[in-house]
């Protein structure tokens, strides 16, 4: 055996050269320090699923999804074969609002709007006689700066014999239009926004599996929706 070789040696003791409160074995039991390792290691693990659940989210509202999230959530739903809603949100000229009133007032109408719809919107409420469930049946996310997506189970209400999800969806424009007129007029400055020609366009489709369609598509067809929504000057447009 080389010099060097000894020398390595000296660094990687063998077992028997371990003290015995070091050995770990039938008869003895982990050191001190082994516990504080599983401690940190917990808590390692802990921190890796937070970043990963935060990676999912938007960083201004924690409890919506993100875009790429929210393509996934469309995803999922398509793979189960079941109907479910999709409104697209948008505001209308808030370019001019930002380039006139400055950005921070952009930023509080953003973060207000959001608040906003976590309130009213968010899963799990009885507001529509939704089915509460482990599950999300109703989900939020800020698909961009001011572009914001539902994803939303059908039927919202299982108790409402004769209704269709169509039927439905509308009521959940009518009353989205309603929560976004008293937003608006809600601010301080309504009159000047109103001005400037702000406002919140949605546009809202129904996926039926009878109809196969791929995320990209639904998306497609729920952003016509809100365009068709701003051309009209009108709030809220369903596309059938």
């Amino acid at each position: 055996m080389s010099q060097t070789q000894k020398e390595k040696n000296l660094f990687r003791p063998g077992i028997d050269q371990i003290p015995d409160e070091f050995v770990v074995g039938e008869h003895y039991p982990a050191p001190a320090f082994f516990g504080e390792s599983r401690i940190a290691l917990s808590a390692l693990r802990l921190k890796i699923e937070k970043e990963r659940e935060d990676a999912r989210h938007d960083a201004k509202f924690p409890s919506f999804l993100n875009a790429k999230e929210w393509n996934k959530d469309i995803e999922k739903r398509i793979s189960e074969g079941t109907e479910f809603g999709v409104i697209f949100i948008d505001f209308d000229s808030f370019n001019l609002v930002n380039n006139t009133l400055g950005h921070g007032e952009g930023d509080m109408l953003i973060e207000s709007f959001g608040q906003m719809l976590e309130k009213h919107f968010r899963r799990n409420t009885d507001r529509l006689g939704k089915v509460s469930t482990d599950e999300e049946p109703t989900l939020i996310a800020r698909y961009g700066g001011d572009e914001f997506g539902i994803t939303t189970d059908l039927p919202l209400d299982r108790r409402r014999e004769g209704e269709t999800a169509s039927d439905q969806m509308d009521k959940e424009l009518q009353y989205f239009n309603a929560l976004s007129d008293d937003f608006i007029n809600s601010r301080v400055n309504s009159g000047r926004l109103r001005e400037l020609g702000f406002g919140i366009s949605a546009g809202a489709i129904i996926y039926s599996p009878s109809h196969p369609e791929s995320p990209a598509q639904v998306k497609d067809r729920a952003d016509r929706a809100m365009y068709e929504a701003k051309a009209k000057n009108k709030q809220g447009t369903l596309s059938r």
